[in-house]
Order: C-alpha cells, then sequence, then structure tokens
C-alpha cells in the first residue's frame, strides 16, 4: 500500500482561503459590534424608563401636595396649569 503524499494548495487556493477568512473576521467583528450596540441601546433605555418612572413620581407627588383629588370636581387648579391643551 502506498502512502499518499499531501497536496499542496496552489497560491490561488490559498488566496481565496485567505479572503474568505478576512471575510469571516470582519462579519464577526460587525456582530460583535451589534452586539455592544444593542447593551448600550438597552442601558440607554433602562435610564429613560427610570427618568419617566421618576418624573411621574414628582409630577404625582406635586400635585398631592398642591391638591386634593376628587371626583365631584371636574379639574383642579393644578391641572389647569399644568397639562397642555391640546
Amino acid at each position: 500500500m502506498a502512502i499518499k503524499q499531501p497536496s499542496k494548495l496552489t497560491q490561488q487556493e490559498i488566496d481565496s482561503l485567505n479572503k474568505l477568512q478576512q471575510s469571516n473576521q470582519q462579519i464577526t467583528f460587525q456582530f460583535g459590534q451589534l452586539s455592544l450596540e444593542k447593551l448600550r441601546l438597552e442601558e440607554q433605555e433602562r435610564i429613560l424608563k427610570n427618568s419617566i418612572e421618576n418624573l411621574k413620581k414628582e409630577e404625582l407627588k406635586e400635585f398631592n401636595s398642591k391638591e386634593t383629588f376628587s371626583k365631584k370636581k371636574n379639574i383642579t387648579d393644578w391641572e389647569i396649569i399644568n397639562t397642555i391643551d391640546c
């Protein structure tokens, strides 16, 4: 039984493999960047949601300190002052 000699790659095959490897590395890098950007955006979203919640709490606190809510009264003075007329 004869032992097969390993065949050598041509320069064109080597160049093709190098190009494929570079493309693969670029895509992998871009996916990494995308993942990092997604994490940054999720963090920004969390911060903004917290800001909205804090604003709602402050607004309710201010309302409660200046007004007494009543279902019998149509609109409070605070609502007149602090809401946009649509």
